[in-house]
């Protein structure tokens, strides 16, 4: 039964709650839905022709007589080599194009003008929310930043979690066994790290299982990111074997530090686990902006989300705060940050 924990039940770092285009690097990555998937395939198919230029298939007219039809006929006689060249490229082009076929694309959009956001125009761009924290609040904002929109999010001075301290909430998506999270995230120049903080992630299940709610293979999983003290990284990961009641840490390399007052890219990815074996996985890399160009920090292919395919990624957790579990991980002074370019692809 879905069950809504009020707000005043927080409790560690997040309330028990229930849940409620790619760059074009190559073809693959730019479909947004299997029609688009298809439109690339033929664009592909299309261009790996014209490259193909030499080869040719010749239409002559041959007459040939047979048992059936003892008229003439008009066939279709191609060069054997030409035609075989021609084949294979055709080939190849449907084995890649195919990967995509199952692959779809969301480009979260920001239609709300710059201002402080309201929980209507919020729900206009994230639909289909059980709930929300932070919003009614005023915490969210929409800004412009290098001609672009982004969702400012205010951290308030002495408080920690989602309704009093930032914003948070559960976005369902399509259910997939694998989901690739990608945004652009800029802390504010004079940003205060203290202990910590929550950055957007994944997760699924009928349960929300964060804010010490450990996973036990059926009421679901998490894994969002954390920001540490000095710009330390981690991914933070509720799974079925973690070792203590609230999320386990996976640091970041020791010598990475979050940069402020300049965007990195952020790209998340879980792929779901074989029911009875640790053979889940996470993987998150950071990016730089202006070269375009990724780090892995964390990768993990031991990791068991689910005792059951019931279980799949079907949310975008978009939860940014300070917190921990007391005040001593509060802010000391106003800070911020930036999301946008959010964008969820799911695998398969």
């Amino acid at each position: 039964m879905l069950r809504r924990v009020s707000k005043s039940a927080w409790s560690g770092s997040r309330l028990n709650r229930v849940q409620p285009q790619w760059e074009n690097q190559d073809f693959l990555n730019r479909s947004s839905t299997s029609r688009n998937s298809q439109d690339d395939m033929h664009v592909f198919c299309s261009e790996v022709y014209r490259l193909s230029a030499g080869v040719r298939l010749l239409d002559t007219a041959l007459p040939m007589r047979t048992l059936a039809n003892p008229g003439h006929v008009r066939v279709m006689r191609a060069v054997p080599a030409r035609f075989m060249t021609l084949l294979s490229c055709m080939l190849l082009a449907v084995l890649y194009a195919q990967p995509a076929l199952g692959q779809h694309t969301q480009q979260i959009m920001i239609r709300s003008d710059p201002g402080v956001c309201t929980v209507a125009q919020w729900k206009k761009d994230w639909p289909g929310c059980r709930y929300e924290d932070g919003v009614s609040e005023r915490h969210l904002s929409v800004v412009t930043a290098e001609d672009d929109k982004a969702y400012r999010v205010d951290y308030v001075v002495g408080e920690i979690g989602p309704e009093k301290g930032g914003v948070g909430w559960r976005y369902p998506i399509t259910r997939s066994h694998s989901v690739e999270l990608k945004y652009r995230l800029t802390f504010s120049r004079d940003f205060d790290w203290v202990k910590g903080g929550k950055l957007p992630g994944l997760c699924g299940g009928p349960e929300s299982v964060t804010g010490g709610n450990p996973a036990n293979g059926r009421n679901g999983f998490s894994a969002r990111l954390m920001w540490r003290a000095d710009g330390r990284g981690e991914a933070y990961v509720y799974h079925m074997n973690q070792p203590r009641k609230y999320g386990e840490s996976f640091p970041f390399p020791a010598e990475y530090r979050f940069p402020t007052g300049e965007p990195v890219l952020v790209r998340m990815r879980v792929t779901m686990n074989t029911p009875g074996r640790r053979d889940g996985q996470l993987d998150v890399w950071i990016g730089n902006e202006e070269s375009g160009e990724y780090r892995r920090v964390v990768r993990r292919s031991d990791l068991e989300w689910r005792a059951s395919t019931d279980l799949a990624v079907d949310s975008l957790l978009f939860e940014t705060f300070y917190g921990g579990g007391d005040k001593t991980w509060a802010p000391r002074r106003p800070s911020f940050a930036l999301f946008r370019e959010i964008s969820i692809r799911s695998l398969k």
